[in-house]
């Protein structure tokens, strides 16, 4: 998505500190809605990166992000991801159903 070393990635749990209206994580409710929110901010940073990438093609990450920053670009996103639950834990039915 962001077509850099993984090393060059750092990212922590999730929490209200950081989200204020972060979901519990239980089952695999985190993993389902926490990994298509980053995906989601990894296409806002890609995005507002593109035109640096553009005016410097054999540039690398760090000068396209120089670049960014310079401009007074904001390379910080929150991602954003909807879940449609239905589910009932006291009688164990329902749905769950994510989409975009």
């Amino acid at each position: 998505m962001l077509e850099i070393p993984a090393d060059m990635i750092h990212t922590w749990e999730t929490s209200t500190d950081a989200v204020a209206n972060t979901v519990g994580t239980v089952g695999s409710m985190g993993s389902e809605v926490n990994g298509p929110a980053v995906v989601d901010a990894c296409t806002q940073i890609r995005d507002r990166l593109r035109p640096y990438k553009a005016s410097n093609p054999k540039g690398t990450w760090g000068d396209w992000v120089r670049a960014a920053w310079m401009d007074n670009v904001t390379l910080q996103a929150v991602g954003s991801y909807s879940s449609d639950c239905d589910y009932n834990a006291d009688e164990n039915s329902g749905k769950f159903a994510a989409f975009w």
